[in-house]
């Protein structure tokens, strides 16, 4: 049997064009933005590089700067980022069957919510089933050195970025129970990091609690927390602690289960 001299070329693997579209976009969000640059850094060949931003660009993930021929993040990705609600879809699913076993146990109102800037987003909430409910206003919210839910977010910031937050802190006083100092605000960060979990009682509302814990290692700021009823929380907060930190940690879990192979428990 004569074999043939010529060797068929290889499909390229489309995994690999995912990953190396990844890695593309990790270069631009961190300013290595020509093609040549994210060629020396990628160790790809300017060919291949230039193929995948020419790909990105159709799509509008990315778009190209004809004077300096740089590539910056495109439309698509801002318009996917403005909405935070979709953007953290992850850490929703991830989080969903801890809120409803929270939701059962205390009846309460249960939400997740990220730090985005200077602002608290909530990216989703189980209403109480309390006769008399307590739930969310708006899901933006400012006034970051009032509640629980606000404290647990900035206590997960880096000092740097913590500084620039306090910086723009109005301290405005919301109820008699309102932070109104930076010193006091940064005593209870301290504390709230060590203990990595914060109760919140009647610091934007009268008669109203929460208590939040964080969810660690996720892109952003992210905390889990209950919010009732002063007088309904209050007699079980031992309990109602317990178990956050339980499904803060079952929240972690399923995000670095998720991470490594696309599944959860």
């Amino acid at each position: 049997m004569i074999k043939s001299a010529v060797k068929t070329k290889r499909k390229p693997s489309p995994f690999k064009s995912i990953f190396r579209t990844a890695e593309i976009l990790g270069c631009l969000n961190k300013g290595i933005t020509t093609v040549s640059e994210i060629s020396k850094t990628l160790k790809i060949n300017k060919s291949t590089v230039y193929r995948l931003l020419q790909a990105l660009g159709e799509t509008g993930i990315t778009i190209r700067n004809p004077i300096n021929r740089r590539y910056y993040i495109g439309k698509l990705i801002a318009e996917l980022a403005a909405n935070p609600s979709i953007t953290h879809q992850t850490l929703v699913l991830c989080s969903i069957s801890e809120m409803e076993r929270l939701s059962k146990l205390t009846g309460e109102s249960i939400a997740v919510n990220v730090l985005i800037g200077i602002n608290t987003y909530l990216l989703h909430e189980i209403p109480s089933t309390q006769e008399i409910q307590i739930v969310a206003r708006s899901r933006i919210s400012a006034n970051l050195h009032a509640g629980g839910t606000s404290k647990v977010l900035l206590a997960q910031l880096p000092a740097k970025e913590l500084k620039i937050v306090m910086n723009n802190l109005s301290f405005e006083r919301l109820t008699d129970r309102t932070v109104t100092s930076k010193e006091e605000l940064m005593a209870q960060l301290k504390e709230i990091r060590k203990q990595e979990y914060v109760i919140g009682t009647g610091e934007r509302a009268h008669g109203a609690m929460s208590i939040s814990v964080p969810i660690k290692n996720y892109i952003l700021p992210a905390c889990l927390g209950i919010l009732g009823l002063e007088d309904r929380i209050k007699p079980r907060t031992a309990e109602y602690v317990d178990a956050l930190l339980e499904s803060g940690a079952r929240v972690r879990y399923n995000l670095s289960r998720l991470s490594k192979n696309g599944t959860f428990a």
